[in-house]
């Protein structure tokens, strides 16, 4: 259930500001995938959002487009192979 940003004058789908675009878990990993277009860019939520992510442990990714996404998913097989 969303809730009705006053401000923007329509409804979110999270009741929380800032939480990532994707949540996902991989391999016990926690994966929060912002996406940005255009000239869209990160709020100060999401930058907390992210922080508090990446402290525990996460991983955040901040991608533009799938082949963007696909880079990073790369890399972060790569770095965290178990």
């Amino acid at each position: 259930m969303g809730v009705f940003d006053t401000k923007q004058m329509h409804f979110r789908a999270s009741a929380k500001k800032g939480v990532s675009d994707v949540l996902a878990v991989h391999r016990s990993w926690l994966i929060a995938i912002e996406i940005k277009i255009g000239k869209d860019q990160l709020s100060d939520e999401q930058i907390g959002f992210m922080r508090n992510i990446e402290h525990t442990g996460g991983v955040v990714m901040v991608v533009k487009d799938f082949e963007d996404f696909e880079k990073q998913w790369k890399t972060y097989l790569t770095t965290r192979s178990i």
